[in-house]
């Protein structure tokens, strides 16, 4: 690679992957649920490291720096799934942590009356986290024979640069928005030319995330995985329990507050009891929807005021939510609005190798320039020796036409459904042309029969 600088990015906790970025270019990305076909797979990203390398055409020697999100998880040697959120509490592999989601359940409300019980928190589970650091450097030099310095940066701050260095903008406000990372659910920036101004940082006590999350387990689904369902099930409901979520979760002067004082299963008993025996669960959808979306414009617009930023660059994981994104482009003010694509946890080590890749152009002294996402497809390539490859694997038969686009729009004109898997994989958690399933959108039926043979919700648009 002569003397670019390749940085090696890597993320290991909820939702895994790796990317390699060469002077602000991200050449690949890709999560390590692409690979080995397990939804929101944890753990190191060994596949994904290897396919990273492979598609950017570098070697170890090549890697200039390895760059890893989050400061504050713990090892996990194997890939497995994300269980979900209050699932993962009852595995019994980390005593600390769920010694720390009880007592946080039972005395959530003390906590702002006791100074430094966070820090102790973390203090007491200080070894697991250096244990970490220290294993994934093990690793990357033992097993892939990089020994490039490896750095490691905070979540949300990962989430910050994922954001900007790829939205093309120069000055921006840069909000990050999530359930939580690192300690906390929420950072602000003002960015101009490259140099990061932090603005607010908010406790994931008080988070918003959450309390999205604590719905989704109400309704009978999966926290932290499920809440797209939560926003496909709002479109059915009234948001007939407005009042009572506005006594839980607020935005009051630039500040999300945890009006409610409740964690976890605590918070899932204060709903419980504060909802009517009767409740349904597409009104409970629609409340915590739009509740987000005014508590998130509040939010966003209260920093806009202040920073005085008319482009907005956004990521965490509530910025999957495609409703409070058109409310937060809807504000008095913004411009221009950019999400970044891969904005959930599955974004976090695009951000940190994008984040190591500045500090080293500074100490280049090499001009910051903007840069757009040119594209999303970024992942493992696939040609047309690697389909038929594995169309005859499935014993299947198979043809190509000429005029093969011709031919899709008229399958799919007759009601056809159509797969279709070209080129390379896209980044992100979307489907976005290379590997997706296509139908008519005028057949409302759809919902029915597709989702079944998806084992996706029925009620899942």
């Amino acid at each position: 690679m002569g003397d670019a600088v390749l940085t090696l990015g890597i993320a290991e906790g909820q939702t895994s992957g790796a990317c390699v970025v060469q002077d602000g270019r991200i050449l690949s990305a890709i999560n390590e649920e692409r690979i080995v076909r397990i939804k929101q797979a944890r753990g190191f990203p060994r596949k994904s490291i290897q396919e990273a390398l492979h598609l950017a055409g570098a070697t170890p020697d090549d890697i200039s720096g390895v760059a890893a999100s989050d400061l504050r998880i713990r090892w996990r040697e194997e890939i497995d799934g994300w269980p979900g959120w209050f699932e993962a509490r009852n595995e019994g592999r980390d005593g600390s942590k769920d010694l720390f989601f009880r007592l946080a359940s039972q005395f959530g409300g003390l906590a702002p009356y006791i100074p430094g019980a966070k820090q102790i928190y973390y203090g007491l589970r200080a070894p697991v986290f250096a244990q970490r650091r220290r294993r994934l450097k093990e690793v990357i030099s033992q097993e892939f024979g990089i020994q490039a310095p490896v750095r490691f940066f905070h979540h949300h701050f990962a989430h910050a640069t994922s954001a900007y260095y790829t939205s093309g903008f120069d000055d921006a406000l840069v909000v990050t928005l999530d359930g939580g990372g690192d300690g906390h659910c929420s950072h602000v920036y003002s960015v101009h030319n490259g140099q990061f101004k932090k603005l607010a940082t908010i406790d994931s006590y008080d988070s918003l995330g959450n309390y999205y999350a604590y719905v989704t387990a109400l309704c009978g689904y999966k926290a932290k995985r499920h809440e797209g369902k939560i926003t496909g099930l709002a479109a059915r409901g009234v948001p007939v329990y407005r009042e009572f979520f506005d006594s839980l979760i607020g935005c009051e002067n630039g500040r999300l507050v945890n009006r409610g004082r409740v964690l976890f299963n605590a918070a899932l008993d204060r709903i419980r009891s504060g909802l009517p025996a009767d409740w349904k669960h597409e009104d409970l959808a629609a409340t915590i929807q739009v509740v987000a979306e005014d508590v998130t414009r509040a939010f966003v617009g209260h920093w806009l005021r202040v920073s005085g930023h008319r482009n907005v660059a956004l990521a965490g994981g509530v910025f999957a939510n495609v409703r409070i994104n058109e409310e937060v482009l809807m504000l008095p003010g913004v411009e221009r609005m950019f999400v970044h694509p891969g904005m959930g946890d599955e974004g976090l080590f695009v951000g940190a190798a994008l984040a190591m890749d500045q500090q080293v152009a500074r100490r280049l002294k090499r001009p910051f320039e903007p840069r757009n996402l040119p594209s999303v497809y970024l992942g493992t390539d696939l040609g047309e020796r690697e389909c038929e490859d594995s169309l005859r694997q499935a014993g299947l038969d198979f043809q190509r036409p000429p005029d093969i686009e011709e031919r899709v729009a008229e399958l799919l004109h007759a009601g056809r459904v159509v797969a279709r898997a070209a080129g390379r994989m896209e980044y992100g958690p979307r489907a976005l042309g290379n590997r997706t399933i296509m139908y008519r959108p005028d057949d409302p039926s759809v919902n029915d029969w597709l989702n079944e043979l998806l084992q996706r919700t029925e009620f899942m648009p």
